[in-house]
């Protein structure tokens, strides 16, 4: 598929906090810069040439994995009686990642400091309605403010479809004041199994902080 990949730039005025958004591209947050003491840390991996040219959705930034992280084996998922065609993704014949972490997004809000966008399949890829037992919905809003990057998430089903979802939202990032390298991993995780409506998942509030020692 062709599209502009429209990186989009928040830029915090009261620090140096930075965060570049792919719209194009799954709406993958793939820069990610926080002051943390005397210093500007980034704290996010990417490509160096990610924002031109995208390149592997799951080796930069933050792809959002929906409506499933991981491995479906084989290229078919059977759901109340009836057998949905799924695209191989994994060069072994799984379908992998779900549907959105490479596609266009729209454009909800855009404000300097803030962007909202969400992802439909009825509206935005209808060919997918052909692949997943139900229509769905995520919107995305990532804020950047006072040094500070919250993204909160919000699922819902536009059809009276019974659909199971599941999403993982996992990212690490270094701590570099201690001269050694240290991480802190967030989860965000989401599962429901059945009828799901106009339900809101906050995934993570993350800020420059000093990790407890193990």
């Amino acid at each position: 598929m062709t599209h502009s990949l429209q990186n989009v730039v928040l830029a915090d005025p009261h620090s140096n906090a930075v965060a570049e958004i792919l719209v194009g591209f799954g709406f993958n947050c793939h820069r990610l810069r926080l002051d943390c003491d005397t210093q500007s840390v980034e704290v996010l991996r990417s490509s160096p040439d990610f924002s031109t040219h995208a390149g592997n959705p799951t080796g930069s930034g933050l792809p959002v994995m929906f409506p499933f992280p991981g491995r479906i084996l084989g290229t078919e998922l059977r759901w109340k009686n009836k057998t949905y065609p799924l695209p191989a993704g994994d060069g072994q014949g799984n379908a992998i990642h779900g549907f959105v972490l490479d596609r266009p997004w729209r454009v909800i809000s855009q404000e300097p400091q803030r962007i909202v966008a969400e992802f439909e399949a009825g509206r935005d890829a209808p060919e997918l309605l052909r692949q997943w037992p139900s229509d769905f919905r995520i919107s995305a809003d990532y804020e950047l403010a006072k040094n500070r990057f919250q993204m909160v998430y919000r699922v819902s089903n536009p059809s009276r479809s019974l659909v199971a979802w599941e999403s993982i939202r996992t990212f690490t990032y270094p701590w570099a004041r201690w001269g050694t390298p240290k991480t802190a991993r967030y989860d965000f995780r989401g599962r429901v199994l059945g009828n799901w409506n106009n339900s809101s998942r906050p995934a993570v509030n993350t800020a420059c902080q000093t990790p407890r020692n193990s």
